[in-house]
């Protein structure tokens, strides 16, 4: 069996199949062409993917700025990659970190 079909037995096991989505779920076509528009199309989720998209701005431009900014000091795109790398690692391995304390 493989893990797709294990997935639909759960499913319907718990009562969660194609027949009973649950209540107040709707059905979400996810085998069409559209697939990602049928999922804006539910409640909330525009406005949430829009606040993401722009939230998240500001961590693609750290990277991108990085590299444009030593690429213009050197003029080699490889040398301007150190840095950036650098600065990815130390930015998440900061992001790790918890204050300790009330």
């Amino acid at each position: 069996m493989t893990q797709a079909e294990c997935g639909v037995e759960a499913a319907e096991q718990f009562g969660a199949g194609p027949a009973d989505p649950g209540p107040g779920a709707q059905s979400l076509n996810v085998h069409s062409r559209n697939a990602y528009l049928s999922l804006l199309r539910l409640p909330g989720a525009a406005r949430f993917s829009v606040a993401a998209a722009i939230g998240r701005t500001p961590m693609a431009m750290y990277g991108l700025g990085t590299v444009l900014l030593v690429k213009a000091t050197t003029g080699q795109y490889g040398i301007a990659g150190i840095p950036a790398v650098f600065l990815e690692i130390v930015a998440h391995a900061l992001a790790n970190i918890r204050p300790v304390g009330p």
